[in-house]
């Protein structure tokens, strides 16, 4: 890593930030092509319920694992961008011991937990190490690195969806395969990654733990709260039924790979709005512009919601086309909510972000438990949808009135 703390001028950094967002948004749309594609496969070899367990352990799997992040993924942005040298060394240590740790514990409670057994368990192994693979991507973000990133994430589907296919050739489980198959690609990211990263100086001291948390803990407050949404296949399937899970995760899987886009606007809106020069009022609206434009698409779908999941997922899954109508409609503001709260993070104000994940996390807690008592995996998306309508538009406020007076210096 550089030790020399340059500032490029500001037409410049935002060029550079332009290109970034292209290259990932591409990299990332191409990513979750081959990602559902590989969904869509695995749906056709095996069974519903096995469908849907795959989809709960996901859901659970994600929610521990940003438990367990720390909040380092956020913190490793910002320092990285401000040359916090010390407080990225250290980040990236605990996240790595932290990964080997949780890497152990979860594949073993996955794999003793439910059938398929060895599946499950290789799956919760291979999800950990994605997302320790997705936290050390953050200092190539900060870095206005494009090119490394893309082939990590591109890499890592396309020898997913090879290896899937070439082990459905030889192996008749379906669900070990795509377990299997998700190893193979993340490990190719990791070595990319670590490969290529740009090392910190010899002579630079990675900070405490104890440091390095209390930098981060906004920060994980953030990402908990904020991200409570993903327990809703997991809510699904404790008061409805596995089954119903099943068609949750069919529905949910057309959306959210389209979430891409706007993580990869956080990860490169959080570092850019730290340094001096930024302008949030002017970025908020031209990424509310963009995502709520999706609405022009997003709506006719919704007339064909039945039909295109009998397409892709196979008949049994036409139940769910309910489902995939109300995330459809929910999605732009859904969308919104993290580039939103990367412009408040990269603003010092990440207090406030953690404040409102908490009521928010309380309303869609109480939604998604009460929508599947009253209809199911329907009133679940339903409850999700209104809870990010309400959610929103606090966040855009808060932006514009706290942070409206023009660039920071």
């Amino acid at each position: 890593m550089s030790n020399v703390d340059v500032r490029p001028a500001r037409g410049s950094r935002i060029t550079n930030m332009n290109r970034q967002v292209i290259v990932l948004v591409g990299s990332r749309g191409l990513a979750a092509v081959l990602q559902s594609i590989s969904f869509m496969l695995l749906s056709r070899v095996v069974d519903v319920r096995t469908f849907g367990a795959i989809g709960v352990l996901t859901a659970l799997a994600g929610f521990a694992l940003l438990v367990t992040d720390l909040g380092i993924t956020a913190t490793l942005s910002r320092a990285r961008a401000r040359a916090d040298h010390g407080m990225v060394a250290g980040a990236l240590r605990l996240n790595d011991v932290v990964t080997v740790v949780t890497a152990v514990l979860f594949a073993v409670i996955a794999g003793l937990s439910a059938a398929p057994h060895l599946a499950l368990g290789l799956l919760a192994l291979s999800l950990t190490l994605e997302r320790n693979t997705e936290t050390h991507l953050s200092v190539f973000f900060a870095d206005g690195s494009s090119v490394v990133p893309a082939a990590s994430i591109l890499g890592r589907r396309l020898l997913m969806l090879a290896a899937f296919g070439g082990l459905l050739l030889v192996h008749a489980d379906g669900a070990v395969a795509f377990a299997l198959a998700q190893l193979v690609g993340v490990v190719f990211s990791q070595l990319l990654q670590r490969f290529t990263v740009k090392s910190v100086r010899g002579d630079i001291r990675a900070i405490g733990l104890r440091a390095v948390l209390a930098g981060s803990w906004r920060f994980w407050a953030s990402s908990v709260l904020n991200q409570v949404r993903i327990l809703d296949s997991a809510v699904v399937g404790a008061f409805a039924s596995v089954a119903s899970a099943g068609l949750y995760s069919a529905a949910q899987k057309l959306v959210n790979p389209m979430l891409l886009l706007p993580a990869s606007l956080s990860q490169v809106i959080l570092p850019a709005v730290a340094k001096s020069g930024s302008d949030a009022v002017r970025i908020t609206r031209n990424v509310c512009l963009l995502l709520l434009s999706s609405y022009v698409v997003l709506l006719p779908v919704c007339f064909f919601a039945s039909d295109l999941l009998r397409l892709l997922f196979g008949s049994p899954y036409a139940a769910a086309g309910p489902i995939l109508i109300w995330a459809l409609i929910g999605f732009p503001m859904l969308a919104l909510s993290g580039p939103l709260a990367a412009i408040l993070q990269g603003r010092h104000d990440e207090g406030f972000v953690a404040a409102n994940g908490a009521a928010f996390a309380a309303v869609a807690l109480a939604g998604m438990v009460l929508g599947a008592i009253w209809e199911g995996p329907v009133g679940v998306a339903a409850a999700m949808t209104i809870c990010y309508a309400l959610r929103t538009p606090v966040l855009v406020l808060r932006i514009v009135r706290k942070h409206g007076g023009g660039e920071v210096r």
